[in-house]
């Protein structure tokens, strides 16, 4: 019973990852702006503490990312179809 238990979890959690993956993916293929949005609206930068103060720089890779946001919609979405895909036979 407790595999059962943890199989399913382990789907429902594989599933809902990919799912958020593919529409993630969606809206940056469909709409760059609203892809834009929602990356503006998530990049909040959390303060750490004194000891991870040499590794608390931002790193900004949006100057990479955004220009090209419909290529990595669409290379999210084949991602997730294939992972989908292969966990789906396994």
């Amino acid at each position: 019973m407790t595999s059962l238990v943890a199989q399913f979890t382990t789907d429902v959690v594989i599933w809902t990852a990919l799912g958020a993956v593919a529409l993630i993916g969606m809206i940056a293929m469909v709409s760059p702006r609203t892809f834009e949005s929602l990356n503006k609206g998530g990049s909040h930068w959390i303060d750490t503490s004194k000891l991870l103060s040499k590794l608390d720089r931002p790193i900004d890779v949006d100057k990479y990312i955004l220009p090209f946001s419909r290529w990595l919609g669409a290379a999210a979405v084949v991602a997730a179809v294939v992972i989908g895909i292969l966990y789906s036979r396994s």
